[in-house]
This record gives C-alpha cells, sequence and structure tokens, in this order.
C-alpha cells in the first residue's frame, strides 16, 4: 500500500505502505547462474526475493525491497520488540516529553560505522534534519519533526511542530547515518546518488559485491557493536521474480532462503530433506476497502450488505490454504488493543435484506484488484460471485499499486471497490488507525473515509503520552469505524518462507515483512 510508506514488496504494504502490489517484472535472474551458489552448511548464503531494488539509500526503507538491505546494513536508534514494545538499538535510554512535543534521547557509547568512527548524538541530529530535507520515503514519518539540540556527544532532544506521542515509534524505521561519510559525498542531492548503491551504516553488515542493486551481497561486519558469530558469513540478496523459479532453486541448492513463495509451492517444499517452511504472520490482511464518500457505496448499509455476501472461510480455504486467521474487526491481529467485534460470516439472506431495506436494486459495481498476485485474482472473482448471489454485478478492473496510490489523494478519485493486502508499517495500533481511518490521512486513508468521532478519537490518542491511557480510545475508534462497515475485513493470511533446514532465526519481525534478514543464524 506505496507513495511514501511502508508497503510490503511494493503490495500493500503498505502504507504498507503492507504491508499492496504492483505488476511483477516478467523475467528476472536465476540464482542458479551464480558461481555464489551456496550448498547446504555452508556460512555464505543466498537469499532470493521479488521485485527490483531501485536504491539502497534507507531514507526509500518504506519499500520493502530497500529495506531488505538497509535493516542489515544500518541500526536505528529505537525498534520494536516481539511484543511491540520500544526498545533501544544505538540508544540506550530514551523519554517523551509529557505533553508529547519532545523526545530526548541519550546514545551508547559502544557502536560504531562500518569505518570504526563512533555513532554519536550528532549523526542522529544529520540523519534526521536531511531525511526532512530531501522529504521523501521516510520522511514522511518525520511530518511534525522541527528540529535537534545535541547536548554532549550521546545525548539530543528532538523537537516537534506539535505534540506526537507516536513520533517514538516511527523513529524504528529511520537508520542513522555516519554523518561525516554523507556530507563528504552530499553533492547537490544529500547523498541520494551516493547512498543509492554505497554504505554509510553500523549494521551488523557491510554492503559488498555488487553485480546491480538485484544482485548484492552484504559482508558480516565482525566489529559489530553486537556480533553474533553464528550470522551468515555472507548473504548474496538476489532478485527472482517467479516463485517456481525460487522454489527449484532452492531444491538445487543454489538459495537458501526464498522470501516471495506462493503458498502453493512453499506447501510442496513444506518440511523434506534439507529444507523447511516456516509460516510467518506478519500481519499480513486482506481488505475489500469501498469509497465511502460517492456512489452507492457512500450508503452503509449498502457496505453492510456487502459484507454480507462474502465466503470468508472459503477464500481463507481455498486461496490460501487455511494458512491464516478470519478477521474479528479492522485491525491486524499482530496489533494491540482490539476490542471483540465479533467478525462477520457470510449470509446471503441477510445481504439480500439489506439491501431491499435500503431499496436497492440492480447494483453494479466495479473492484479495482491487482492481477499480478494470482490470490488476488482469485479472490476477486470469488468475491465477485458471491455477490451474483445477491443479485449485484460486480465488474473486475485491474488496477497497479502505484495508480491505486495516486488516487487516494482525491475522495472522487479512490475506486469504488478495492482489494488490498495491507500490512502494518508499524507495530502500533495508533500509527495504523491514523494512517488509514483518520480524515485528515489524505494519500492513506484507503476509504477516503471521514468521521468526526473517529478523528477525536485519534487526535486525542496522539496527544496522550501514556500507552496505557490511549488504548480505550483506540478500542472506541474502532467500534465506530466497524459499524460503518468501511472495509469487508477478511482474514489474515500467514506468509511462508522457505529455507535450508540449519538456517536459524527465520521468525516474525515486527519491524520488516515477512522477516528481516538480521536474524538469520546459521546452526
Amino acid at each position: 500500500m506505496k507513495s511514501s510508506r511502508y508497503r510490503p514488496a511494493r503490495r500493500a504494504l503498505p502504507l504498507v505502505s503492507a504491508a499492496l502490489a504492483v505488476t511483477l517484472t516478467a523475467a528476472a535472474c536465476s540464482s542458479s547462474d551464480s558461481s555464489n551458489s551456496s550448498g547446504g552448511g555452508s556460512t555464505d548464503i543466498t537469499v532470493v526475493h521479488a521485485n527490483s531494488i531501485d536504491t539502497i539509500d534507507p531514507i526509500q526503507a518504506e519499500q520493502a525491497e530497500t529495506d531488505t538491505v538497509a535493516n542489515v546494513v544500518y541500526d536505528p536508534a529505537v525498534t520494536y520488540d516481539s511484543n511491540n514494545n520500544i526498545v533501544g538499538v544505538l540508544a540506550d535510554k530514551f523519554t517523551v516529553a509529557p505533553d508529547a512535543k519532545s523526545v530526548s534521547i541519550t546514545m551508547k557509547s559502544g557502536p560504531t560505522f562500518h569505518d570504526g568512527t563512533s555513532v554519536t548524538a550528532t549523526d542522529v541530529k544529520y540523519t534526521l534534519d536531511r531525511d526532512v530535507a530531501v522529504g521523501t520515503g521516510v520522511a514522511s514519518y518525520l511530518s511534525d519533526y522541527a528540529s535537534s539540540t545535541v547536548d554532549s556527544p550521546t545525548t539530543l532532544t528532538i523537537t516537534l511542530k506539535d505534540a506526537n506521542a507516536f513520533f517514538l515509534g516511527m523513529l524504528s524505521k529511520i537508520y542513522i547515518l555516519n554523518s561525516k561519510v554523507v556530507q563528504a559525498h552530499a553533492g547537490t542531492d544529500h547523498g541520494q546518488a551516493w547512498l543509492q548503491s554505497h554504505d554509510a551504516g553500523s549494521g551488523p553488515f557491510t554492503v559488498g559485491e555488487q553485480k546491480s542493486l538485484n544482485d548484492i551481497t552484504v559482508n558480516r561486519y565482525d566489529k559489530y557493536w553486537n556480533y553474533d558469530k553464528t550470522r551468515p558469513t555472507s548473504m548474496r540478496i538476489l532478485r527472482v521474480d517467479q516463485s517456481a523459479t525460487q522454489a527449484a532453486d532452492l531444491r538445487a541448492g543454489t538459495a537458501d532462503v526464498a522470501l516471495k513463495l506462493s503458498s502453493a509451492d512453499a506447501l510442496a517444499i513444506g518440511d523434506t530433506g534439507n529444507l523447511k517452511t516456516a509460516w510467518i504472520n506478519s500481519g499480513l490482511s486482506e481488505y475489500i476497502f469501498f469509497n465511502t464518500n460517492t456512489g452507492p457505496t457512500a450508503n452503509p448499509i449498502v457496505r453492510q450488505a456487502l459484507q454480507y455476501a462474502y465466503d470468508y472461510e472459503g477464500g481463507l480455504e481455498k486461496v490460501w490454504n487455511g494458512k491464516g486467521a478470519l478477521l474479528d474487526g479492522p485491525l491486524p491481529p499482530t496489533l494491540s488493543c482490539e476490542p471483540k467485534l465479533g467478525g462477520y460470516k457470510q449470509d446471503l439472506d441477510k445481504a439480500k435484506a439489506l439491501l431491499a431495506g435500503a431499496g436497492v436494486s440492480n447494483l453494479h459495481l466495479t473492484m479495482r484488484y491487482q492481477p499480478a498476485l494470482a490470490e488476488f485474482t482469485q479472490e476477486a472473482t470469488l468475491f465477485q460471485s458471491n455477490l451474483k448471489q445477491i443479485g449485484v454485478t460486480l465488474d473486475l478492473v485491474p488496477i497497479t499499486f502505484s495508480d491505486y496510490l495516486a488516487s487516494l489523494s482525491d475522495t472522487s478519485k479512490i475506486p469504488q471497490v478495492m482489494l488490498l493486502g495491507d500490512v502494518p508499517r508499524f507495530p502500533d495500533t495508533g500509527i495504523y488507525l491514523n494512517y488509514v481511518y483518520n480524515s485528515k490521512s489524505v494519500g492513506t486513508n484507503y476509504s477516503g473515509f471521514s468521521n468526526p468521532q473517529v478523528d477525536a478519537l485519534l487526535d486525542k490518542a496522539k496527544v496522550t503520552s501514556d500507552p496505557a491511557a490511549r488504548c480505550p480510545l483506540y478500542e472506541q475508534a474502532q467500534k465506530i469505524i466497524y459499524d460503518q462497515a468501511v472495509a469487508v475485513n477478511m482474514y489474515t493470511y500467514q506468509q511462508p518462507v522457505s529455507h535450508r533446514a540449519d538456517i536459524t532465526g527465520v521468525v516474525a519481525s515486527p519491524n520488516a515483512n515477512p522477516i528481516t534478514l538480521s536474524t538469520l543464524r546459521i546452526s
């Protein structure tokens, strides 16, 4: 879902920005032609992914492809742990002011960049200032940033334009740059051209050989402040678009980790021989969003009828092989503060009755979807069939993710009905609800939804520094969103990652989709 927000492999992520899909390039190289192929037991591994990496400049880390490399080459000040709590990475301590208008950070004293220089508060300030100056990518997370004051080599205070209790969490996508190195290559574009293919990070890996950005090797940095000798010695990160080719490379031993397999190919691999498959619950969920402003879908009764038409259990089982769970409401299940809303089940008689009661007949709708994913086509066809059973005609019209994102800037251009896969860009309920349902979030509000009560609740949460006090506000907002039938909340589904059996750490990450390569270890 992409834009300047996180999206999973240019699928809705995405925001994401989903984290949302563009048409896949038909042909990509196979790792089987590589002289760097890695057989079982090698500590030099090959990771195959889909879609193009256009830059490794971490300012574009809202794109899953860039983030695949950036999150092993760079470190943020803070991140989220497996319980969705904010924890320090380069930061030792951090405090949000009671009025949520500033953040104080104390840096750890040990971390160094790959050139051996210490990571300092000045580097944090430089990174924030540079991102805002460039104004693209992760800069969208810094819209409330005003300035930073460096108080000492290890301490700084970040001042915000407006109160924003979510700001600290969004720093988890701001990777800290070596200010001296980038300034030396700043040119006229704040170093974007240089950082497209060069490294100014402090992460566990350094950038090595590059045949192209779609065939790039990163090498373990043995002076890393949190060094672990069981990390791979090197990782070749290679673009292979086709799932069948990724699967073939795994079986041939020329790939060791496959990030973008179809469910069918992953099930065929399973846990056999030297290969294993992990089913990752990243929070990636399916929705059918309605334009809530214009046309027949502006009527909440019509939207509710369409919710009752979909075959939820059949879609999860037939399309995703049962690898997931039905959604209870608008929130992906990986996020907290979710009230018990009950969810929807298919009830065709109720759907027909709602339409009849609203005086709606001969309803003809158009749904946009992304045919690059076979699963999306299957879901679109299923919904079309379901609606036919209640007397509604649904036309299916393809759209690229980039065109969909462009439509979000004008509520009159938002698709009448849109099938979307979305992953939270941050494991934070407030950030997610604000991006998707606050009327002020033009460009990320998938339905153009506008409700003064919801806006007031989310605005109040944004200026409330106590996380526990924000939770009841989120729950109230979700109940209103659910009652307004903004979308068909379908299901969350697990993403398969197949890998060599002696590779461990293939686990869900709150900070990357579907996994972060920084957790991989060779057992």
